[in-house]
């Protein structure tokens, strides 16, 4: 078989990437409006929602780390992605520090109990690792949908605050998706994230920027000016960025293509919410210290 040329190597390439973002949004169009709807009704709905999203990208995260024949403890850390979102929801996030506390005590107690010295010290980093990144992180979902609780604002506003995280984060993705395969020529990353190009980077920086002037005009009006939404969104892609290239590196260690392939086009549920669990902390911080 002739080999083929380089033109044609490229026009292979871009159908293939046309048909991963194909298979992306074909996924979004079911996933997303789910998703809207549970947000905006909040309450319960909204914690168990995050508590599903929590429990499956753990699942995701212990199955890499027991490829690198790390042990962690693996009923702590669903245990983790339970609760959190509860001790967040319960008394304005009152217990939420109180819980994580708690389950670290709970990490050493059954360490000791087990009686294994050899193994503790990475058993005890994993599983805290995982409590972390995945249970605590993503309890700041729900911390911005109450976060209009703190300063007796409108209970929608927590709607509008989860709205603008996964708006920063889909217009990061799809920007760097888009304009690193149409532009992209320098690696960004390429020991970690190949497919990743600097120029892509920076198109994300522009759009997600944009979006947030659009968001401060439009659903966001009676809270950001043009500008600010401009900062926001610049600073949400480069955070969010930075949350992409950490879950690469952990499955680029793991030797793992996705988390899972439990979502047509995106992989799995830290694939797909990977950039959200940074945006979210960062998004409630600067709400709650700079805006409200």
């Amino acid at each position: 078989m002739a080999a083929r040329s380089e033109p044609q190597v490229a026009r292979l390439a871009w159908r293939a990437r046309l048909a991963g973002l194909r298979a992306r949004a074909l996924a979004a169009a079911v996933f997303v409006p789910c998703f809207v709807v549970v947000a905006w009704r909040g309450g319960a709905y909204f914690v168990l929602l995050v508590n599903l999203l929590l429990v499956l990208g753990t699942l995701e995260l212990v199955r890499m780390q027991r490829a690198k024949q790390l042990d962690p403890d693996a009923s702590l850390c669903h245990a983790a992605a339970l609760l959190l979102p509860w001790a967040v929801f319960a008394r304005n996030g009152e217990l939420a520090e109180p819980a994580l506390l708690l389950l670290f005590i709970v990490a050493v107690a059954r360490v000791l109990w087990r009686g294994q010295v050899q193994g503790s010290m990475p058993r005890l980093a994993a599983t805290i690792f995982a409590v972390l990144y995945v249970g605590w992180l993503g309890s700041y979902l729900v911390r911005l949908r109450e976060l209009p609780l703190l300063f007796a604002r409108a209970p929608f506003d927590g709607f509008r605050f989860v709205l603008l995280a996964f708006l920063f984060t889909w217009v990061s993705d799809t920007g760097a998706y888009f304009f690193g395969t149409l532009l992209g020529r320098r690696r960004l990353a390429p020991r970690v994230s190949p497919g990743k190009s600097v120029e892509g980077s920076l198109a994300a920086l522009a759009c997600t920027g944009a979006a947030g002037s659009v968001a401060a005009a439009t659903f966001m009006v009676t809270l950001l000016v043009p500008w600010q939404g401009l900062v926001l969104g610049v600073v949400a892609s480069a955070v969010g960025q930075l949350g992409d290239l950490l879950a690469s590196l952990l499955k680029r260690d793991a030797a793992f293509k996705d988390a899972s392939q439990l979502i047509p086009g995106h992989g799995g549920v830290l694939d797909r919410f990977d950039s959200v669990l940074l945006v979210a902390p960062l998004l409630y911080y600067a709400l709650r210290f700079f805006v409200l």
